[in-house]
């Protein structure tokens, strides 16, 4: 059976969001509070996924699962086993897939990459729920990480144009409505015709460019929002570690610049090894003994 099943509905979908316009107040100091003080929120409807295209399983994954087991988070990996063609096929295709698979069970979804991402844990996850849910309670928005370095490099179509150093968009950690995912990557496969690339290693074969694209041209891109200020998400981005972040204790790290404390971390583009003085102490060294 074609692959192109999966997709080859219509697009009416997005009409039920195309006309609600997305605010992205900042949380006050009170709202804050506020969700510190409330009980977690109802979080049967909500999970983390991961796309896991790994003969063997990656440590982080054996970390994230451990850990988001004991705060009694769903999470789910897709493609386990599965050989790995390209990161459209991988992050976008088969995405769309899972995404249509599971939307009727999660109205929420956090999608994270399964190697390079270090989840703190703490109970923490419930409390990123509730500050989105918090950010979101008027439209719906998906929200994504961002990063200092333009990648893949070679147009003005990843720019984010506000005043933040994080100026470039990465898709490696979101969170928003399974739907709306489900309906902007419907979008990207159809306007890009992504089938052409399922099997391509050529320079469009990664899931990233057409994100940035859809920040820019997407019919819903006034729904798709970035992590300017660091506080859901961190791109490690070939950073220096000492300059940029400080570690409270094991479950909480500072990003200095922005004076957050994101609770996920993406070793993008870096060897986690690169990290192991500064992160070994609380993780790397007990991931690699895991």
């Amino acid at each position: 059976m074609s692959r192109t099943k999966w997709y080859n509905n219509n697009m009416n979908d997005y009409e039920k969001y195309k006309d609600l316009g997305v605010g992205f107040p900042s949380l006050s100091p009170e709202q804050v509070e506020e969700i510190k003080r409330t009980s977690p929120p109802e979080h049967n409807d909500f999970t983390v996924l991961s796309p896991c295209f790994y003969k063997k399983e990656p440590e982080m994954v054996k970390n994230s699962k451990k850990l988001l087991q004991q705060e009694d988070v769903n999470y789910i990996t897709y493609g386990d086993g599965e050989p790995f063609t390209n990161k459209v096929y991988t992050n976008l295709l088969r995405l769309y897939s899972k995404l249509e698979e599971i939307e009727d069970q999660f109205d929420t979804v956090l999608i994270m990459d399964a190697k390079d991402v270090l989840y703190l844990g703490g109970s923490t996850v419930l409390m990123t729920l509730s500050r989105y849910r918090a950010k979101t309670k008027t439209s719906p928005a998906v929200i994504l990480t961002t990063e200092k370095e333009c990648y893949p490099k070679g147009s003005d179509i990843f720019y984010i144009p506000q005043v933040s150093p994080n100026r470039f968009l990465n898709s490696g950690l979101m969170i928003g409505p399974t739907n709306l995912i489900k309906v902007m990557i419907r979008e990207m496969i159809l306007k890009y015709d992504l089938e052409r690339f399922e099997m391509d290693n050529g320079s469009l074969n990664h899931s990233q460019i057409y994100w940035h694209r859809y920040f820019n041209e997407g019919k819903l891109k006034d729904n798709l929002r970035v992590d300017l200020d660091n506080e859901f998400f961190f791109c490690m981005d070939s950073c220096d570690p000492y300059h940029v972040l400080e570690i409270i204790n094991p479950l909480k790290i500072r990003v200095k610049e922005t004076d957050t404390f994101p609770k996920f971390f993406h070793f993008n583009r870096c060897f986690i090894d690169t990290y192991k003085q500064w992160f070994g102490e609380f993780w790397v060294e007990k991931l690699g003994r895991s």
